[in-house]
Order: structure tokens, then C-alpha cells, then sequence
């Protein structure tokens, strides 16, 4: 049927769909058909093994849709004074700088963080942690946070 549109998520997938170009919601592993003569229906995939949640509607999500980011996010979020070290499965993969945001999926991955103070002492060992990792980055700028 020509007014049919099939989707397709695979087990290791998550999907956002998408009517007509505007976001509709988050869609798990499955077959989908959707009918419509007058829509486009698209499904935006992303693989659940990357602990990263980096899209382009980022921002619009968590402001619009925070029940299901939440459900299917860690949101690390930092304040004005803080910065945070994001560890994936022991591995710190992420230092967010002050009054930064990021996802970060929820299931195959064991998330933590660790959040440091600038307005405070830090503990050695903290600072230490932030300082070994800044300072094994080749990103311009990151090194001025500690």
C-alpha cells in the first residue's frame, strides 16, 4: 500500500520518529507501519551502545520531553560554579565545563559522576582525577578548567 510507511528499529537501536520533520517521540526496538496519505513519517536511529546522546533537537528534549528523557537518559547537568567528570563503565569519558549540559544513556552502560565545586577546595584525589585527564586532552581550552 502505497500510503504505508513501514520502520524499522533493531534490538540494538533506539529511535526518535519524526512526522512531517517535527519530533514525536522515542520509539523501541520493533516493526512499525504507520498510515498516512498526507504525512512523511522518519525515524532518526541511534545505537544504545554509544554512551553519548548527542542530536541536534538535544535541548528541545529535555525542555519538552523531560519525562522521557529522563526515563531513558542520565542528564549531567552543571551549575554556574561547577564542573562535572562523566565516568562510563570506570572510564572518565567527559569533563562538562560550568553551566553545561549533556545525555548520557541509561541500560548498557554504567554511568557516574563527579561533580567539583571551583568554589570550594576540592579533594586531592578529585583534583588530582581532573588534572590527569584535562591534561591528556588535545582539545584547545579545556586545560583552563582546573
Amino acid at each position: 500500500m502505497r500510503f504505508m510507511h513501514k520502520l524499522l528499529v533493531h534490538m540494538h537501536e533506539r529511535g526518535l520518529l519524526f512526522k512531517d520533520g517535527d519530533f514525536i517521540k522515542f520509539i523501541m526496538p520493533g516493526k512499525y507501519r504507520l498510515y498516512g496519505i498526507w504525512h512523511r513519517y522518519a525515524v532518526e536511529r541511534y545505537a544504545t551502545s554509544e554512551a553519548e546522546f548527542e542530536r541536534r533537537l538535544e535541548d528541545y528534549l529535555v525542555e519538552k520531553q523531560r519525562a522521557a528523557v529522563n526515563r531513558l537518559f542520565h542528564v549531567v547537568e552543571t551549575g554556574a560554579g561547577e564542573v562535572a567528570l562523566v565516568h562510563v563503565n570506570g572510564r572518565i569519558v567527559a569533563v562538562l565545563e560550568p553551566a553545561e549540559r549533556k545525555l548520557f544513556r541509561k541500560g548498557v552502560s554504567r554511568v557516574r559522576v563527579t561533580r567539583c565545586d571551583l568554589n570550594a577546595d576540592m579533594a586531592p584525589e578529585t583534583l588530582e582525577k581532573v588534572t590527569e585527564y584535562v591534561g591528556s586532552l588535545s582539545v584547545a581550552g579545556v586545560s583552563t578548567l582546573c
